[in-house]
């Protein structure tokens, strides 16, 4: 059996076992949330707010902890995979950030830095509605995970964001608003190019995998090459 050593305020070693006949993994029944809120929230709200959204079949167990953190312990997996798979979510306006409970690490230290997000592409022509131009945007944009419908002339594509929280108009972040920025100045606020225009609403509700999608992609795609040839 592994261990692991963890130093007292006097500087003494202690033993720490890994993993017991008592401990049983629960990781695939959990996840943790962070809102990204620059104050604290009130967490029985928060609670009922987000049980309220995901409306779970079964028990959901939602702990609290500091920073507007979140455990939730599912009874149900199929409830754990429609909260991750209609995320991202909203909470008070805020984005609340969803990750796998990792048993690797503390809660306190793990990742809350990135989010899903369906982005919606206007102004494109039909030719060009192939999977590869959908993934050229996907990367441009971010990490690239999958699309809905994939995106002749040079032509302006503007993006549109679904289930957007509030972010700010200034410097484009998440956590706060043009009033609490602290990125940049006043006068680079008057120039951004950010603004309201970049929410949208959910062009469709999909509770299918990534790989259902690719499949219909695939099928579009080979539609306009057939309109193309033809």
């Amino acid at each position: 059996m592994e261990t692991f050593s963890v130093i007292r305020e006097d500087l003494d070693f202690v033993e720490l076992p890994e993993g017991s006949d008592e401990s049983v993994d629960i990781s695939n029944r959990c996840l943790v949330g962070k809102v990204l809120a620059p104050k604290p929230l009130n967490k029985p709200a928060v609670a009922n707010i987000i049980k309220g959204a995901w409306k779970p079949r079964a028990n959901l167990v939602i702990s609290p902890w500091a920073d507007n953190l979140f455990m939730f312990h599912f009874d149900d997996v199929e409830d754990r995979r429609r909260a991750l798979l209609e995320a991202p979510w909203s909470v008070m306006g805020f984005l609340l950030v969803l990750q796998l409970l990792s048993t690797e690490e503390p809660i306190e230290e793990m990742d809350f830095n990135w989010s899903p997000f369906w982005v919606q592409a206007h102004g494109l022509p039909v030719a060009k509605l192939t999977r590869q131009n959908g993934e050229i945007i996907g990367r441009r944009i971010g990490k690239f995970i999958g699309q809905k419908g994939p995106p002749a002339k040079e032509t302006w594509i503007s993006y549109k964001y679904e289930k957007l929280s509030d972010f700010c108009y200034d410097c484009g972040r998440l956590s706060h608003d043009n009033s609490a920025c602290k990125f940049v100045s006043c006068e680079e606020g008057k120039i951004s190019r950010y603004g309201p225009a970049l929410r949208t609403g959910r062009a469709s509700k999909l509770n299918i995998s990534v790989q259902e999608v690719r499949h219909w992609v695939d099928k579009v795609e080979e539609r306009v090459r057939n309109l193309v040839n033809n």
